[in-house]
Protein backbone atom coordinates (compact mmCIF):
# COMPACT_ATOMS: atom_id res chain seq x y z
CA UNK A 1 0.00 0.00 0.00
CA UNK A 2 1.07 3.34 -0.68
CA UNK A 3 0.07 6.89 1.02
CA UNK A 4 0.00 10.32 -0.13
CA UNK A 5 -0.01 12.77 2.71
CA UNK A 6 -0.45 16.53 3.20
CA UNK A 7 1.11 17.42 6.24
CA UNK A 8 -0.32 19.64 8.69
CA UNK A 9 1.22 23.10 7.68
CA UNK A 10 -0.58 22.51 4.26
CA UNK A 11 -3.83 20.89 5.32
CA UNK A 12 -5.87 23.68 5.16
CA UNK A 13 -4.36 24.68 2.44
CA UNK A 14 -6.21 24.51 -1.62
CA UNK A 15 -5.01 21.84 -3.55
CA UNK A 16 -3.87 23.25 -6.98
CA UNK A 17 -1.64 22.45 -9.65
CA UNK A 18 -0.49 19.01 -11.87
CA UNK A 19 0.35 15.66 -9.26
CA UNK A 20 3.59 15.19 -9.55
CA UNK A 21 4.30 12.24 -7.37
CA UNK A 22 5.07 9.03 -9.36
CA UNK A 23 1.48 6.82 -8.57
CA UNK A 24 -0.30 6.16 -11.37
CA UNK A 25 -3.84 7.83 -10.43
CA UNK A 26 -5.66 4.53 -11.57
CA UNK A 27 -3.72 2.70 -7.99
CA UNK A 28 -4.41 5.81 -5.80
CA UNK A 29 -6.76 4.82 -3.28
CA UNK A 30 -7.95 7.66 -0.95
CA UNK A 31 -8.01 7.61 2.64
CA UNK A 32 -9.96 9.78 4.94
CA UNK A 33 -10.77 8.04 8.10
CA UNK A 34 -10.35 10.77 10.86
CA UNK A 35 -8.35 7.92 13.47
CA UNK A 36 -6.19 6.53 10.42
CA UNK A 37 -4.97 10.28 9.40
CA UNK A 38 -4.75 10.99 13.32
CA UNK A 39 -2.79 7.74 13.91
CA UNK A 40 -0.29 7.88 11.13
CA UNK A 41 0.90 11.64 12.74
CA UNK A 42 -1.56 13.87 10.52
CA UNK A 43 -4.12 15.74 11.52
CA UNK A 44 -7.80 14.52 11.23
CA UNK A 45 -9.00 16.71 8.18
CA UNK A 46 -5.73 15.79 6.17
CA UNK A 47 -6.84 15.83 2.70
CA UNK A 48 -5.31 14.36 -0.50
CA UNK A 49 -4.06 10.88 1.20
CA UNK A 50 -4.09 8.04 -0.75
CA UNK A 51 -2.47 4.52 -0.67
CA UNK A 52 -0.72 2.73 -3.28
CA UNK A 53 -1.37 -0.93 -3.73
CA UNK A 54 1.38 -2.01 -5.38
CA UNK A 55 3.73 -0.80 -2.66
CA UNK A 56 5.16 -3.06 0.06
CA UNK A 57 4.64 -0.69 3.85
CA UNK A 58 5.04 -4.15 5.63
CA UNK A 59 7.91 -3.65 8.64
CA UNK A 60 10.31 -6.81 8.45
CA UNK A 61 13.76 -7.92 9.69
CA UNK A 62 15.90 -9.92 7.78
CA UNK A 63 18.97 -9.54 6.14
CA UNK A 64 18.86 -6.58 3.61
CA UNK A 65 21.01 -8.01 1.04
CA UNK A 66 19.28 -10.81 0.75
CA UNK A 67 15.55 -8.90 0.40
CA UNK A 68 17.29 -6.40 -2.98
CA UNK A 69 14.65 -6.97 -5.52
CA UNK A 70 16.09 -8.02 -9.24
CA UNK A 71 15.73 -5.55 -11.41
CA UNK A 72 16.99 -4.58 -14.95
CA UNK A 73 19.23 -1.79 -15.31
CA UNK A 74 22.95 -1.47 -14.30
CA UNK A 75 24.43 -3.07 -11.17
CA UNK A 76 22.30 -1.84 -7.91
CA UNK A 77 23.76 1.45 -6.79
CA UNK A 78 24.27 2.34 -2.69
CA UNK A 79 23.97 5.70 -1.14
CA UNK A 80 24.34 5.47 2.98
CA UNK A 81 23.47 8.00 5.51
CA UNK A 82 24.97 8.00 8.99
CA UNK A 83 22.70 8.51 11.88
CA UNK A 84 23.42 12.00 12.37
CA UNK A 85 22.10 13.30 9.39
CA UNK A 86 18.43 13.52 11.19
CA UNK A 87 17.27 16.47 11.88
CA UNK A 88 15.00 17.03 14.11
CA UNK A 89 11.04 18.29 13.44
CA UNK A 90 10.11 20.38 16.21
CA UNK A 91 12.15 22.85 17.94
CA UNK A 92 12.41 21.32 21.46
CA UNK A 93 14.26 18.90 20.63
CA UNK A 94 17.83 18.86 19.66
CA UNK A 95 18.72 19.92 16.39
CA UNK A 96 20.75 16.23 15.29
CA UNK A 97 18.60 13.47 17.14
CA UNK A 98 20.36 9.57 17.22
CA UNK A 99 19.10 8.75 20.19
CA UNK A 100 15.35 9.03 19.66
CA UNK A 101 14.16 8.14 23.45
CA UNK A 102 16.38 10.65 25.32
CA UNK A 103 15.18 13.06 22.89
CA UNK A 104 11.66 13.07 24.97
CA UNK A 105 13.84 14.12 28.06
CA UNK A 106 13.86 17.63 27.61
CA UNK A 107 13.35 20.16 30.22
CA UNK A 108 11.07 22.11 28.02
CA UNK A 109 8.47 18.95 27.50
CA UNK A 110 5.82 18.48 29.96
CA UNK A 111 3.12 15.38 30.85
CA UNK A 112 0.62 17.70 28.57
CA UNK A 113 2.96 17.58 25.29
CA UNK A 114 2.34 14.98 22.47
CA UNK A 115 4.92 12.16 23.53
CA UNK A 116 6.10 11.63 19.59
CA UNK A 117 9.50 12.45 19.11
CA UNK A 118 10.49 13.08 15.30
CA UNK A 119 13.39 12.97 13.14
CA UNK A 120 14.24 13.68 8.92
CA UNK A 121 16.60 13.07 7.10
CA UNK A 122 16.76 13.77 2.88
CA UNK A 123 17.65 10.57 1.31
CA UNK A 124 19.95 11.22 -1.96
CA UNK A 125 19.23 8.99 -5.56
CA UNK A 126 20.69 9.54 -8.85
CA UNK A 127 17.56 10.99 -11.17
CA UNK A 128 15.53 8.36 -13.14
CA UNK A 129 16.73 5.47 -10.85
CA UNK A 130 14.48 2.72 -9.87
CA UNK A 131 14.45 2.70 -6.26
CA UNK A 132 14.34 -0.98 -4.60
CA UNK A 133 15.49 -0.75 -1.35
CA UNK A 134 15.73 1.28 2.30
CA UNK A 135 18.05 -0.47 4.97
CA UNK A 136 18.15 1.07 8.32
CA UNK A 137 20.33 -0.25 11.19
CA UNK A 138 19.62 0.39 14.98
CA UNK A 139 20.17 -0.11 18.60
CA UNK A 140 17.10 -0.93 21.50
CA UNK A 141 17.84 -1.26 25.06
CA UNK A 142 13.98 -2.14 25.64
CA UNK A 143 11.57 -4.47 24.02
CA UNK A 144 8.57 -2.55 24.87
CA UNK A 145 9.82 0.50 23.27
CA UNK A 146 10.07 0.75 19.60
CA UNK A 147 11.23 2.88 16.56
CA UNK A 148 8.91 3.39 13.30
CA UNK A 149 11.03 4.31 10.02
CA UNK A 150 8.67 6.10 6.76
CA UNK A 151 10.03 6.87 3.46
CA UNK A 152 8.29 9.81 1.86
CA UNK A 153 8.19 11.56 -2.04
CA UNK A 154 7.55 14.95 -1.71
CA UNK A 155 6.96 16.80 -4.98
CA UNK A 156 6.18 20.61 -5.62
CA UNK A 157 4.20 21.45 -8.59
CA UNK A 158 5.74 23.70 -11.21
CA UNK A 159 4.86 27.56 -10.30
CA UNK A 160 3.88 26.70 -6.96
CA UNK A 161 0.68 25.25 -5.44
CA UNK A 162 0.34 22.54 -2.92
CA UNK A 163 3.11 20.25 -2.50
CA UNK A 164 2.04 16.59 -2.26
CA UNK A 165 3.84 14.60 -0.07
CA UNK A 166 4.03 10.56 -0.57
CA UNK A 167 4.63 8.07 2.08
CA UNK A 168 5.77 5.44 -0.51
CA UNK A 169 7.46 2.95 2.78
CA UNK A 170 6.73 2.11 6.21
CA UNK A 171 8.78 -0.46 8.73
CA UNK A 172 7.69 -0.84 11.99
CA UNK A 173 9.98 -3.50 14.21
CA UNK A 174 8.15 -4.99 17.11
CA UNK A 175 10.01 -5.95 20.23
CA UNK A 176 13.38 -5.70 18.79
CA UNK A 177 16.43 -5.98 21.54
CA UNK A 178 20.10 -5.24 20.92
CA UNK A 179 21.38 -4.37 17.47
CA UNK A 180 19.07 -5.15 15.37
CA UNK A 181 18.29 -3.87 11.03
CA UNK A 182 15.80 -3.87 9.10
CA UNK A 183 14.23 -2.67 5.22
CA UNK A 184 12.00 -1.35 3.57
CA UNK A 185 10.97 -2.50 -0.21
CA UNK A 186 9.71 -0.07 -2.92
CA UNK A 187 7.66 -1.53 -5.83
CA UNK A 188 8.11 0.52 -9.63
CA UNK A 189 9.85 3.54 -7.80
CA UNK A 190 11.47 5.46 -10.16
CA UNK A 191 13.06 8.86 -8.75
CA UNK A 192 12.02 12.26 -9.97
CA UNK A 193 14.80 14.56 -8.31
CA UNK A 194 13.57 17.30 -10.56
CA UNK A 195 10.40 17.84 -9.26
CA UNK A 196 10.50 15.75 -5.53
CA UNK A 197 12.77 14.92 -3.09
CA UNK A 198 13.05 11.76 -0.76
CA UNK A 199 13.26 11.63 2.92
CA UNK A 200 13.23 8.82 5.50
CA UNK A 201 11.11 10.00 9.17
CA UNK A 202 11.66 8.10 12.24
CA UNK A 203 9.28 7.85 14.65
CA UNK A 204 9.31 7.15 18.71
CA UNK A 205 5.99 7.54 20.02
CA UNK A 206 5.49 5.68 23.50
CA UNK A 207 2.56 4.82 25.30
CA UNK A 208 0.85 7.23 28.20
CA UNK A 209 2.35 10.67 28.40
CA UNK A 210 6.02 9.77 30.37
CA UNK A 211 9.26 10.86 29.85
CA UNK A 212 11.23 7.91 28.38
CA UNK A 213 15.07 7.26 28.88
CA UNK A 214 15.81 4.24 27.24
CA UNK A 215 18.30 3.44 24.63
CA UNK A 216 16.77 3.60 21.09
CA UNK A 217 19.57 4.39 19.10
CA UNK A 218 19.47 5.06 14.87
CA UNK A 219 22.78 4.04 13.58
CA UNK A 220 22.57 3.91 9.98
CA UNK A 221 20.38 4.11 6.56
CA UNK A 222 21.19 2.60 3.39
CA UNK A 223 19.04 3.33 0.06
CA UNK A 224 19.32 0.88 -2.51
CA UNK A 225 18.65 1.95 -6.24
CA UNK A 226 19.35 0.88 -9.96
CA UNK A 227 20.24 2.93 -12.97
CA UNK A 228 17.63 2.75 -16.01
CA UNK A 229 17.72 3.33 -20.00
CA UNK A 230 15.30 5.73 -20.73
CA UNK A 231 11.90 5.01 -21.74
CA UNK A 232 11.87 4.89 -26.05
CA UNK A 233 9.95 8.08 -27.18
CA UNK A 234 7.49 7.86 -29.66
CA UNK A 235 9.45 9.18 -32.70
CA UNK A 236 13.16 8.96 -34.17
CA UNK A 237 15.43 11.39 -34.13
CA UNK A 238 17.46 9.14 -36.37
CA UNK A 239 16.36 8.21 -40.20
CA UNK A 240 18.68 5.16 -39.98
CA UNK A 241 17.44 3.92 -36.58
CA UNK A 242 13.38 4.22 -36.49
CA UNK A 243 10.87 3.37 -34.27
CA UNK A 244 11.14 -0.46 -34.06
CA UNK A 245 15.16 -0.87 -34.45
CA UNK A 246 16.23 -3.65 -32.03
CA UNK A 247 17.98 -0.26 -30.49
CA UNK A 248 16.23 2.49 -31.07
CA UNK A 249 15.89 2.98 -27.19
CA UNK A 250 19.10 2.99 -26.34
CA UNK A 251 20.25 5.48 -29.10
CA UNK A 252 17.77 7.68 -28.17
CA UNK A 253 18.83 7.64 -24.74
CA UNK A 254 22.28 8.53 -26.04
CA UNK A 255 21.03 11.45 -27.71
CA UNK A 256 18.86 12.64 -24.89
CA UNK A 257 21.76 12.59 -22.64
CA UNK A 258 24.05 14.42 -25.16
CA UNK A 259 26.38 11.71 -25.87
CA UNK A 260 25.88 11.80 -29.49
CA UNK A 261 24.60 13.81 -32.39
CA UNK A 262 24.49 11.11 -34.94
CA UNK A 263 26.90 11.16 -38.20
CA UNK A 264 25.99 13.61 -39.79
CA UNK A 265 22.87 14.44 -42.43
CA UNK A 266 20.46 13.20 -39.78
CA UNK A 267 21.50 9.89 -39.45
CA UNK A 268 22.92 7.89 -36.93
CA UNK A 269 25.13 5.37 -38.89
CA UNK A 270 24.62 2.05 -36.75
CA UNK A 271 26.43 -0.15 -38.50
CA UNK A 272 29.67 2.01 -39.57
CA UNK A 273 32.58 1.39 -37.31
CA UNK A 274 33.82 3.64 -34.26
CA UNK A 275 36.93 4.59 -33.85
CA UNK A 276 38.76 5.29 -30.82
CA UNK A 277 38.66 8.87 -31.30
CA UNK A 278 34.65 8.18 -31.36
CA UNK A 279 34.99 5.99 -28.64
CA UNK A 280 36.96 8.80 -26.35
CA UNK A 281 34.10 11.46 -27.14
CA UNK A 282 31.37 8.70 -26.70
CA UNK A 283 32.91 7.59 -22.84
CA UNK A 284 33.81 11.11 -21.94
CA UNK A 285 30.46 12.75 -22.52
CA UNK A 286 28.17 9.46 -21.23
CA UNK A 287 30.79 9.62 -17.99
CA UNK A 288 30.93 13.53 -17.75
CA UNK A 289 34.96 13.38 -17.82
CA UNK A 290 36.54 16.03 -17.15
CA UNK A 291 40.39 17.08 -16.54
CA UNK A 292 41.18 19.97 -14.24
Amino acid sequence: MRLRLVSNVFAGLLACGPVLAQVPASERIPVTEPERLEKMGFSRDARNLFVWSRADLGGRTADPRASVPETWGTAVGYTTLPAFTLQAERPEFSTIIRDMSRARCNENTSDNDEVEARAIAQLTVPDGALVTQLAFWAYDTDPDLDLSYDVYETCQAPGGGLPFVTLIGHSSPIASTGQYDGFVTFSHLTADTTNCAYSVRVLFAPTGHECVAGGLEVEKFRVAWVRQVSPAPASATFGDVPVGHPFFQHVEALVKSGVTGGCGNGNYCPDAPLTRAQMAAFLAKALGLQWP
